[in-house]
């Protein structure tokens, strides 16, 4: 299905885990890939890089006129804790990210699943470690799941109130 036609689906993304010692190589062969765009991506760089670790780098976007910023964001800096967590527990996460987030405007879900190296073992915590790639995620926009869903039914909605969990400490 086509993004367009969901008006409550505000994004699909995959990003890819780079590894500290390999960013500079990575970031060339990106502005040199035309797979998806003939011009290449002669700008690209690794944004908000943190010294010595890897970065989870925010790679191909769609809708992609909409998401030309976030291209290059390391997501370790924006949701470090949730990262790790994906990636050590090989599970998909969902949060919510509330409308004062400094990538995503709106209140939105984000479902996250991790991506790992298909021929090595992911079995422990060490094994998933190595064997992450990256993540795909999908960013909903909750008030236009809840408008397009109750539309129809005519019952009034007075407020909402929303409890995530994926990224915050506890």
């Amino acid at each position: 299905a086509k993004i367009e036609n969901k008006p409550w689906l505000i994004a699909k993304l995959f990003s890819k885990r780079v590894k500290f010692d390999d960013m500079k190589e990575f970031e060339n062969t990106v502005k040199t890939d035309t797979t998806v765009d003939v011009r290449g991506y002669p700008e690209f760089v690794i944004q908000d890089k943190l010294d010595h670790q890897d970065a989870l780098v925010a790679l191909y976007l769609e809708p992609r006129q909409l998401l030309q910023k976030t291209q290059g964001l390391n997501l370790e800096k924006w949701f470090p804790l949730g990262s790790k967590r994906m990636k050590e527990s090989a599970q998909t996460l969902s949060f919510v990210i509330k409308d004062s987030h400094p990538i995503l405007r709106g209140n939105s879900i984000v479902i996250s699943t991790p991506v790992y190296e298909t021929h090595l073992p992911i079995r422990n915590v060490i094994q998933r470690q190595i064997a992450f790639q990256g993540t795909f995620s999908t960013v909903i926009s909750i008030e236009k799941l809840i408008h397009g869903s109750l539309a129809s039914s005519n019952l009034p909605i007075n407020q909402v109130e929303l409890i995530g969990s994926g990224v915050q400490d506890e």
